[in-house]
C-alpha cells in the first residue's frame, strides 16, 4: 500500500495538470486545476503518507542560509533515484501547492486523461465491474487508486525552508523506484481487466454488452496511456510492463463502433403519420451507429404516439398534443425508457396536427439522440 500511496495524487495532478495547458515555469503560478490536485494532495497528507527515504546530502541548511535544493533540487535529490521540484508561495501551503505543480511540469503535458475518463474508470471501480473481470487477479490496488484519485499522496514534500521575510519554499520528491513498481503493477492489473473485458465469442459480440464491454476496455487503455507516460519517465525497466505492447484507447471505441453496425434494432411505432415518427426514430439509431432490424430482432424500440385535439376557450386556432413514449428493450427488458409531450397550434386541426408532428420530430432528433448518446456511454458491464 506504501508504493500505491506514493502514485495515487501525482496521478490525479498529473492528468489535472496535462488539460491545464503548459506549465509555469519552476517558481511560477500554475493553472488552477494543478493548484486544485496539490490541495487534495495537501489535505491527504495528513492521513499518511509513506516517507521516502532523505538523500545523506540533504541534510538541513544552517539558520538563515538558502539550503542547496531551493535553487537546484537536482543536486540534493539525485536524479538516479528521484523526480523532484522545487516551488514558493507567500506561506506554507501556497509553496508546496507550487513545488507540487512544478513537480508535475517535469513530466510534460502528455501526461492527462480527460475528465470523463477518469469519472468512468473511477466508478467502474467503485461499482465492482473490476472485480468481476479481473480474472482471479488481485484488483484491490487498482480499485484503492480509483476510489482514491482526489485524496491520497502520490509525491511528498521532504523539506521547507524561509528565507526570514515573506517567501516560503518547499521541495516536492517522487521517488522512481516505488513509482515504477506501482504504477507497474496497475498497468499489469489494468491488462488483466481489458483481456477478460474483450475475450468473447462471435456470438456475444451482437450485443449492447459486447459494446459496453470494448468502451469499458477504451477507458481503461486511456488510463494506461497516463500510467504509461509516468512509468516511461521513471523507467520501465524491472515493472513488468512492455510498454510498446500498450494499445491505445481509440483502438478499442473502434472495435465498438463496429460492434454497433451488427446490432439490429426494430423500431416499432403504433400511431404514427405517414412513417414520420418511425423515420425519426430510425435516424437517431442510424447516427448512433446501428442499423434496422426484423420483428424478430433481439432489440426493439417501442413507440406509442399520442395525437389528440385541445380545446381552449376563446382561441380561434385549433390545438393538438403530441405524447411520445418510447421505450428501447433487450428481449422484453426495457433499457431505456423516455417520454416526449406538447401541444402545437394552427388555424386547423390538420395543420396544426402536422405542425405537432413537426415538433416532435426535431425533438427526437435533439433529445432522444442525447438520451441514447448518454446512455450508451454510461453503460458499465457486469460478468454473468
Amino acid at each position: 500500500m506504501p508504493a500505491i500511496k506514493t502514485l495515487l495524487v501525482l496521478t490525479v495532478i498529473l492528468l489535472c495538470a496535462g488539460c491545464a495547458g503548459a506549465p509555469a515555469p519552476s517558481g511560477g503560478d500554475n493553472s488552477a486545476s494543478a493548484e486544485a490536485a496539490a490541495s487534495s494532495a495537501l489535505a491527504a497528507m495528513d492521513g499518511g503518507g509513506t516517507a521516502v527515504p532523505v538523500p545523506s546530502s540533504a541534510g538541513t541548511a544552517k539558520p538563515g542560509e538558502e539550503p542547496l535544493w531551493v535553487r537546484s533540487p537536482d543536486r540534493v535529490y539525485s536524479t538516479s533515484q528521484y523526480v523532484s521540484a522545487a516551488g514558493y508561495g507567500n506561506g506554507r501551503t501556497a509553496a508546496e501547492k507550487n513545488a507540487f505543480a512544478n513537480l508535475v511540469s517535469r513530466f510534460g503535458q502528455n501526461i492527462h486523461a480527460d475528465q470523463t475518463v477518469v469519472e468512468t474508470y473511477t466508478e467502474a471501480a467503485q461499482s465492482g465491474s473490476f472485480r468481476s473481470w479481473a480474472g482471479g487477479t488481485d484488483v484491490t490496488s487498482t480499485v484503492s487508486v480509483s476510489n482514491s484519485l482526489d485524496t491520497l499522496v502520490g509525491a511528498e514534500i521532504k523539506d521547507h525552508w524561509f528565507d526570514g521575510k515573506s517567501t516560503y519554499h518547499a521541495v516536492a520528491v517522487l521517488e522512481k523506484t516505488a513509482a515504477r513498481e506501482s504504477y507497474g503493477s496497475l498497468i499489469r492489473t489494468n491488462q488483466v481487466i481489458i483481456e477478460g473485458l474483450t475475450a468473447m465469442s462471435d456470438e456475444e459480440k451482437n450485443s449492447l454488452d459486447a459494446y459496453s464491454r470494448y468502451r469499458l476496455a477504451a477507458v481503461i487503455a486511456d488510463m494506461n496511456g497516463s500510467y504509461a507516460s509516468v512509468l516511461s519517465y521513471v523507467g520501465a525497466e524491472g515493472s513488468g510492463v512492455d510498454l510498446k505492447t500498450l494499445k491505445p484507447g481509440n483502438e478499442y471505441r473502434l472495435a465498438a463502433a463496429e460492434i454497433t453496425k451488427s446490432i439490429p434494432i426494430y423500431v416499432n411505432v403504433s400511431g404514427d403519420r405517414n412513417n414520420r415518427i418511425k423515420s425519426a426514430f430510425s435516424q437517431v439509431l442510424s447516427k448512433q451507429g446501428f442499423r434496422t432490424g426484423q420483428g424478430n430482432s433481439r432489440y426493439v424500440l417501442d413507440v406509442n404516439c399520442a395525437l389528440d385535439p385541445v380545446e381552449f376557450p376563446g382561441q380561434t386556432n385549433k390545438f393538438v398534443r403530441y405524447n411520445i413514449d418510447a421505450n428501447l428493450a433487450d428481449n422484453g427488458t426495457v433499457l431505456l425508457p423516455w417520454n416526449i409531450q406538447d401541444r402545437s397550434g394552427h388555424v386547423s386541426v390538420e395543420q396544426a396536427e402536422n405542425r405537432a408532428i413537426s415538433a416532435a420530430e426535431k425533438k427526437i432528433g435533439d433529445s432522444y439522440g442525447e438520451e441514447l448518446a448518454r446512455y450508451l456511454s454510461s453503460l458499465l458491464p457486469e460478468k454473468k
